[in-house]
């Protein structure tokens, strides 16, 4: 064992070798976009669309973000990873794990993530001594204090980070594993269990300080997936990483609305981030207009110097004409009514911005009642109706999201198909708070 971990360590590039990550993009004005992921057959137009649009995406290979970089040097790339896990084989009936192994990006392949000869001892977390196997995504629980398990998911994702030229690792499912649904393991989770939830919050903040002090924290960022991150009993730690994605920010999806206090709690999270300087990730399933427009106030409110906004509602190429918004800095000391009825676009996004003050952070950080759900969502009444580019790139046709040539194209061999998201739900239940 001592030999393995040896053997590991000694493959983790140095991190001069990796090379420093780009910089985050500013975000202090305008609306920035962060790409959950691009499709593979995009034209050239769209290479062009994308790299001079989005300040940044994930799940790309070394030919796509060379692509990208091309036009725009400073294109932002995340490595992907899951954060809490092995990606095993996909599952079927009663959760066997029978499917396609799972894939993850290294240069231009598409390689598995499974260990050859599988993990070593110690490398799964267990439950009555059988390791946990999420059912929906087929991935097995680890045990992120593990030396092992530790140098070898450091080895792996700074080759990554080499092979793709990516500056940082996007850590996917790095929260505690019952707020991923308790019953979506085998076996199962407890559903309620603080000690157990304690235990958890505690191994990701550990695995996090660990990676910030070793070469792959000190040559790029580290972004995990905090979900929802609207559950009251949440004490996980992300302040040694250099940002977070929240998945499902400012709305559970199409049509609905968290209760008021979830909403807040989420905020002031991300707000407590954005404060320290750390870069978010807000990324929202959303595709009607007064969904879009909710999470682009809330959006507003919440920009730091680097806030990111994504609205997702399929795989293509997506734009929508709210990103355009002429959405200037914070005005610290302006009033802070909510915007009339009949108001034009810019004047509900004016109004949206006097909003975001030093008064009301404060305000949503203490009482989490600065902007509530009413006034955010007069803004969808500013909204124009026909969702179309209000400057289209040459080849791009169609509206916005572009469902007309813009698809996902095929999929690499062997890598499991995108689940569609059902209407109005995350691909991961959300946990209320308790």
């Amino acid at each position: 064992m001592r030999a393995l971990l040896a053997l590991l360590l000694l493959l983790l590039p140095a991190a001069g070798a990796l090379g420093a990550p780009r910089p985050w993009p500013p975000t202090t004005t305008g609306v920035h976009v962060f790409s959950d992921q691009l499709a593979g057959d995009l034209t050239p137009a769209q290479v062009r669309f994308a790299a001079r649009r989005y300040d940044g995406a994930q799940k790309l290979t070394r030919s796509q973000a060379d692509g990208l970089r091309a036009v725009h040097p400073g294109f932002l790339v995340l490595h992907y990873r899951l954060g809490i896990g092995i990606g095993y084989r996909a599952t079927g009936e009663g959760c066997a794990p029978t499917g396609e192994p799972i894939r993850i990006v290294e240069g231009d392949r598409w390689v598995i993530e499974w260990p050859d000869g599988g993990p070593g001892p110690g490398w799964l977390a267990t439950r009555g001594g059988r390791p946990v196997l999420n059912c929906s995504w087929g991935w097995y629980l680890a045990d992120l204090g593990d030396p092992g398990f530790r140098a070898w998911w450091s080895a792996g994702v700074a080759r990554g980070l080499a092979a793709n030229d990516d500056d940082g690792v996007f850590m996917d499912s790095l929260s505690v594993p019952s707020y991923l649904g308790a019953s979506d393991f085998r076996p199962e989770l407890p559903a309620l269990d603080p000690a157990f939830e304690a235990a958890w919050s505690a191994r990701i903040a550990g695995f996090l300080r660990w990676l910030g002090a070793g070469p792959v924290g000190r040559a790029g960022y580290l972004v995990p997936n905090a979900g929802s991150w609207i559950t009251t009993r949440d004490r996980t730690d992300y302040s040694a990483a250099d940002g977070v994605m929240v998945e499902g920010f400012a709305v559970p999806g199409d049509g609905g609305r968290y209760p008021e206090g979830d909403w807040a709690l989420q905020a002031s999270r991300v707000l407590r981030m954005a404060r320290a300087g750390r870069a978010v990730i807000g990324q929202a399933y959303a595709a009607a207009p007064a969904d879009r427009m909710f999470a682009l106030g809330t959006y507003l409110l919440l920009r730091g110097r680097r806030s990111y906004l994504s609205l997702e509602s399929g795989p293509g190429v997506e734009w929508w004409p709210e990103y355009d918004a002429p959405a200037g800095p914070a005005a610290p000391n302006a009033a802070r009514s909510a915007p009339a009825a009949g108001a034009s676009f810019g004047e509900a996004l004016e109004q949206a911005q006097l909003r975001f003050s030093n008064h009301a952070q404060k305000r949503l950080e203490t009482r989490g009642i600065a902007l509530n759900d009413d006034g955010l969502a007069r803004l969808a009444q500013a909204v124009p109706g026909s969702g179309r580019l209000r400057h289209p790139a040459p080849g791009l046709r169609g509206r916005c999201p572009d469902r007309n040539g813009l698809g996902a194209g095929p999929r690499p061999p062997g890598r499991p198909a995108r689940p569609r998201r059902r209407r109005g739900g995350l691909r991961r239940p959300i946990v209320r708070a308790q």
